[in-house]
């Protein structure tokens, strides 16, 4: 309403200029102080025209100036209105996201024991940590039967799994027990099955560096609190990456269904292969480059998510989502004449720079595009990317 008062009080102040101003602008003072309405205005000023000195062309409707401001804000909003909806409901979407990834994240200890790798023992004699030292133990087991399962967890300590053409699991295990405890901690199998077995809250530390048969397992299942996690040359129907507080480091990985989720520490993948991925990562970077991908899911919270993509080569059809919120995003693809592209894109309350030619662009504003390639309909490869970032450019090149 002060916004309406103001460009009020400026127009009829600039259509009166010749008329006797004194009495007129007491009232347009009471106007600009909210004494009294535009229409009570305008009815006084009405009253205080000299009519009959006037030609009917010379005269002011200030109620006509009042309703063409009043359309004019009117106009103004509806413009608006889209971008202040689109902007609140990604503030609503990645406060939720937020708020999840920070009550997972507070579940998990930040803090983990100090330790040293600058010398290791092969049986139960240690290296040396500021407090107690590790243990380190060694597991070998034969896989056998069709269908095997493989599950690792690691806490404080890092976790690193590659897979070799074999049939043992062969495994380091280096561990600092509690206080007063002492544990036990063995490489079992329950039915199908293949994992460590232990007590987390009876340990401070545990770190894993394991090979396993790189074709084996139908399911492999890796996790880590407060350690850095590396999985390399593994392939099965799924895979699942779970991590926080620490770096994680995925390459040279073959699935069905890849999902890969860590937190307050940098993910980057190498060399992936898969039907169907998701990839997310919370307050910290996204990094790939070579994912032959079918339909691949991408999120970023407080960290940006850069993708090197060489090739598209395995299948016909993708679909790709990339999405990031408060961080950048930037993705180089590949350029044949067997590639088509359809590009969604919107970066919200930032712009868009799209480095792809021979697009037909049905909306190519600066901070949203609806774009396909001129041979999209016949490339024997067709890519569709949605792509949506908050707060924060796309670069497509």
């Amino acid at each position: 309403m002060q916004l309406f008062r103001y460009f009020c009080v400026n127009l009829f102040i600039e259509e009166t200029e010749e008329y006797d101003l004194s009495e007129k602008m007491k009232i347009l003072e009471m106007l600009q102080n909210g004494q009294i309405t535009a229409d009570e205005a305008a009815r006084l000023l009405d009253a205080k025209e000299p009519r009959q000195n006037y030609a009917p062309a010379q005269q002011i409707n200030y109620r006509d100036i009042a309703d063409s401001v009043t359309r004019k804000i009117d106009t103004m909003t509806r413009d608006l209105e889209p971008k202040l909806y689109k902007l609140t409901e990604t503030v609503a979407s990645v406060t939720e996201s937020a708020a999840q990834k920070i009550s997972k994240t507070l579940e998990t200890p930040r803090h983990a024991p100090s330790y040293s790798s600058s010398s290791r023992t092969t049986t139960t004699t240690t290296t040396t940590t500021t407090s107690r030292p590790f243990t380190e133990t060694s597991f070998e087991y034969a896989v056998s039967g069709q269908y095997g399962e493989l599950s690792l967890c690691a806490v404080n300590a890092p976790i690193s799994v590659k897979g070799y053409n074999g049939d043992k699991i062969n495994a380091r295990v280096r561990y600092i027990a509690k206080a007063g405890k002492s544990p036990a901690i063995s490489l079992m199998k329950l039915g199908d099955k293949y994992y460590l077995d232990y007590d987390e809250d009876d340990f401070d530390a545990v770190g894993i560096d394991a090979f396993v048969p790189d074709k084996f397992f139908n399911n492999i299942s890796l996790s880590g609190t407060n350690a850095e996690l590396s999985a390399t040359e593994l392939a099965a129907d799924y895979i699942t990456i779970s991590n926080a507080n620490a770096k994680t480091h995925l390459t040279n990985l073959s699935a069905k269904y890849l999902k890969a989720e860590n937190t307050n520490g940098a993910l980057r993948f190498e060399n992936i292969t898969a039907e169907n991925g998701e990839i997310e990562n919370f307050n910290a970077s996204i990094t790939g480059s070579c994912a032959d991908i079918k339909n691949l899911k991408i999120s970023g919270l407080n960290g940006s998510v850069s993708a090197n993509v060489a090739y598209f080569d395995k299948f016909s059809d993708y679909t790709w989502n990339v999405e990031s919120s408060n961080a950048k995003l930037t993705l180089n693809l590949p350029t044949t004449p067997t590639i088509g592209y359809s590009i969604q894109a919107r970066a919200t309350l930032s712009k868009i720079r799209m480095g792809l030619t021979g697009l037909n662009y049905k909306i190519n504003d600066p901070s949203t595009i609806d774009a396909q390639s001129a041979n999209f309909a016949s490339a024997s490869k067709r890519v569709r990317l949605t792509l949506d970032v908050s707060n924060a450019p796309i670069t497509v090149n």
